[in-house]
């Protein structure tokens, strides 16, 4: 089965995939660092214990008898049980806690200073964090301070390095306006098209070939 991510790309990549297909209830997990050496012993149980080793096909047989659908993914100490709307199979013991996305974005944390949410409102998206935006904003303002055109420039870059979801492409638009404004104050002349700004998302593949 597969449910181990190889990286923090593909695991959102899964994420917007799965609540696209109707998978909007999540639990969100975070296992301890201290604790690594049991993280696999512990997705056995979950996977178990939610019964998400299941095939294409008992799926939707289960979906044709308005059974709910779990999936079970994580991403190095960030794990997601998904499940789809429908009645909980009485052999699974619900007692954690779920959310539904359109009432509650999922949140990740992929590094310390890199948090993303992902939403369902017309449609699924992902979004900085609101720490996470403002800590971009910050390192772009110093940057400006320092009147170095290219330093400026090179600094914006870096946030195509963050895949362009819609949300994504709408605070990288945000962005590019706040440091034209703030070049200019500094008397650097710098225009919106200066800036590179990639709107095309990578995708990549979530699972080793190993699963």
């Amino acid at each position: 089965m597969n449910y181990l991510c190889e990286n923090w790309q593909g695991f959102l990549q899964m994420c917007v995939y799965l609540i696209g297909r109707g998978y909007r209830h999540y639990c969100h997990v975070v296992y301890p660092l201290r604790k690594e050496y049991k993280w696999e012993e512990t997705d056995r149980k979950l996977i178990h214990k939610y019964e998400t080793a299941k095939s294409k096909f008992q799926r939707s047989r289960l979906k044709q008898k308005g059974i709910a659908n779990f999936y079970f993914l994580r991403w190095y100490d960030q794990a997601v049980i998904f499940h789809t709307a429908g009645e909980v199979s009485g052999a699974i013991i619900y007692d954690d806690h779920f959310y539904n996305v359109t009432e509650k974005a999922l949140e990740v944390k992929v590094s310390d200073d890199i948090r993303f949410i992902i939403t369902r409102e017309k449609s699924v998206t992902v979004r900085l964090t609101k720490d996470s935006y403002r800590g971009f904003k910050a390192v772009l303002w110093d940057v400006c301070r320092s009147k170095d055109r290219s330093a400026i420039i090179r600094e914006f870059d870096k946030l195509n390095g963050i895949p362009s979801w819609k949300g994504i492409i709408e605070q990288k638009r945000m962005l590019a306006a706040y440091v034209v404004k703030q070049a200019r104050q500094h008397h650097v002349q710098l225009k919106r098209e200066e800036l590179r700004f990639s709107t095309k998302r990578k995708i990549y593949k979530p699972f080793s070939k190993d699963q």
